[in-house]
């Protein structure tokens, strides 16, 4: 199970550039959407999928939380066009080619079998449809030890995991301001001092609860140091891009991939 504070609450923007960064995907996804049937993979407390419902004619979020899919439902109750249900991302009860755009962000790196999602996603979606997927850059922005996450990819990874699923693979790299550059760095300064403390070795035994309580301890903890001083609104939309390719130094890639099938 991921650990809830994987999930950046939408409501709380508190969460800073993280929160701007999980932002910037859906809002780069939003272009796809117009007037379609959409699906978003991984939709956490509902935030984004309400985003891509805004240019949607429908969108359907899931997400295996239980309590998260409760809570989008409830907070996104007045949005006619959006439905939450929780589902397995490797087995959904949805029927083929269901949706017309499918978008899992920031969620792939959480499988031990991205195959059987990609495939899932690929089912999911109808003939001439796209599926757009986010993950983190692993050579930029990667995790200096998550043990929610068993697999994070660098460019050629990340292209190598796609191509064989989808017709086409247009991969887009997630650049980012300075000051969100060094605020990452800030962060993983911080995160580099916690895992030094790691004298045991406990970080060899990711899926360990013991070992993942004290991760989730340790992020709170970072975050909450972090915060300190730091207004939300120090960040924002502006401070993304996407560059075509993805052949410079980007914090994230997102791949907007063909389904195959079309006319």
């Amino acid at each position: 199970m991921i650990f809830d504070q994987e999930r950046i609450p939408g409501e709380e923007k508190d969460a800073g550039f993280e929160y701007y960064r999980h932002l910037f995907a859906y809002d780069f996804a939003r272009r796809f959407c117009a007037g379609k049937r959409v699906l978003d993979l991984g939709c956490g407390y509902g935030y984004g999928t309400a985003i891509l419902a805004s240019s949607a004619a429908s969108a359907s979020g899931a997400d295996f939380s239980a309590a998260a899919v409760a809570k989008a439902g409830r907070t996104y109750s007045a949005v006619p066009n959006v439905s939450f249900s929780r589902q397995d991302a490797r087995a959904m009860t949805f029927k083929d080619g269901e949706f017309e755009v499918c978008c899992s962000f920031q969620v792939i790196e959480h499988f031990k079998e991205p195959a059987a999602v990609l495939s899932e996603l690929k089912r999911v979606t109808a003939p001439g449809g796209s599926v757009i997927i986010s993950t983190l850059n692993a050579e930029i922005s990667g995790s200096v030890f998550n043990p929610y996450h068993f697999k994070e990819y660098g460019r050629a990874e990340f292209l190598g995991l796609l191509t064989p699923h989808f017709a086409s693979v247009e991969l887009y790299g997630v650049m980012a301001s300075p000051a969100i550059t060094e605020s990452m760095k800030a962060f993983k300064a911080k995160a580099r001092r916690l895992a030094s403390l790691d004298v045991l070795g406990l970080s060899k035994h990711p899926e360990s609860e013991l070992v993942r309580g004290l991760y989730s301890f340790a992020v709170l903890s970072a975050r909450a140091a972090f915060r300190i001083g730091r207004k939300p609104e120090n960040f924002s939309l502006s401070d993304f891009s996407a560059e075509q390719g993805a052949e410079g130094p980007c914090i994230d890639f997102i791949a907007v991939c063909s389904a195959g099938g079309g006319k």
